[in-house]
């Protein structure tokens, strides 16, 4: 069985905190998903991080900072 890639597993994590409402932990993440990102010339990394960002709470409410 082949493994996920790196990032792929980090944006899992990012995804699993911000989801659970652990904003500190999940802007660590975003943090070094904007490193790999730019280290890898990956820009669509960091905009899947945004969208995700931008999406509403699965209760429908505004949960961007």
């Amino acid at each position: 069985m082949e493994s996920k890639p790196l990032y792929e597993q980090v944006f899992d994590v990012f995804s699993t905190a911000y989801e659970a409402a652990d904003f500190g932990l999940a802007s660590q993440l975003l943090a070094v998903i904007e490193f790999v990102a730019c280290r890898d010339d990956r820009p669509d990394l960091s905009e899947r991080a945004y969208r995700l960002l931008a999406e509403p709470a699965d209760d429908g409410s505004d949960r961007r900072r």
